[in-house]
């Protein structure tokens, strides 16, 4: 089965082909890139290299990139606890009322 994607802005559907090969195509028109978005062939010359390393790890950084986000997020709540983050919103919510 292959690991294929529709890019939000542009479109294109981007496709896992091989290994570290991404197929992207749009409007009848192809381009093979590997996975950092540079080409390799076809008429497309052009790709968004983040969507090239997600569909080319068929969604692996993904989920990397999303136990990265928890634990800084844990990080950042642990530093806001420390400088009295919820006394400061508490006293912008007061003044804007």
């Amino acid at each position: 089965m292959s690991f294929k994607l529709r890019h939000p802005l542009s479109g294109a559907v981007y496709e896992a082909h091989g290994e570290d090969v991404v197929r992207v195509e749009k409007d009848g028109r192809w381009g093979d890139f590997d996975d950092h978005g540079k080409w390799l062939g076809g008429e497309l010359h052009a790709a968004d290299p983040e969507m090239c390393r997600w569909v080319a790890s068929r969604g692996q950084i993904a989920a990397k990139v999303g136990a990265t986000t928890a634990e800084a997020s844990r990080d950042r709540r642990g530093a806001f606890e420390e400088i009295g983050f919820d006394r400061v919103i508490s006293s912008i919510r007061r003044q804007e009322s």
